[in-house]
C-alpha cells in the first residue's frame, strides 16, 4: 500500500489516496477517466479538498457525512469514500458515481476494509507517500 498525496501542501489538513502500488490509485484514476459531464463535478471536489485542507473538516451534510466508520464526499452525483487518522491527515480510499437514492453496502464495505488495511500496515510499517505532482 502506498500513499498519494492529494490536495495543497503546507496546509492544515492533508489529504492522501490510498493506492495498491506506486502506479495504481484507485481514486485517481477514477477522478481522471470522468467523462467530461461529470468534469465540473470533479473540478468542485478538488476544490473542496483544498478548501479542507486549509479551514478544516466541513459540517455541511450535503458535502460530507458519516457512513459507518468512514465518510463521503459529495458532489452531484460522485462519492468520493474517506476517513480521518492521527496528525490532520485525511485518507481517501475511492470514488464512485452514485446513481440511487442509498449508497451501495458493498462500496461502504470496500472503504471500510481499506482502511482497516491502512490501520493494520500502519501499525508495522512506514508507508511510502508519493507527492502530489
Amino acid at each position: 500500500m502506498v500513499l498519494f498525496e492529494i490536495g495543497t501542501r503546507g496546509s492544515q489538513y492533508r489529504f492522501y489516496a490510498i493506492g495498491s502500488c506506486r502506479d495504481r490509485c484507485e481514486l485517481l484514476e477514477f477522478l481522471n477517466a470522468l467523462g467530461a459531464n461529470y468534469q465540473a463535478s470533479r473540478n468542485a471536489l478538488f476544490a473542496l479538498f483544498d478548501r479542507i485542507s486549509v479551514d478544516g473538516p466541513i459540517r455541511d451534510t450535503e458535502k460530507s457525512h458519516k457512513l459507518n466508520d468512514v465518510w463521503e464526499f459529495i458532489e452531484g452525483d460522485l462519492r468520493v469514500f474517506y476517513f480521518y487518522d492521527r496528525g490532520r491527515l485525511i485518507i481517501c480510499t475511492h470514488g464512485i458515481i452514485k446513481k440511487g437514492k442509498k449508497t451501495k453496502k458493498r462500496d461502504i464495505r470496500h472503504a471500510e476494509k481499506l482502511r482497516e488495511e491502512y490501520i493494520r500496515l500502519t501499525g508495522i510499517a512506514a508507508l511510502t507517500i508519493i507527492p502530489f505532482s
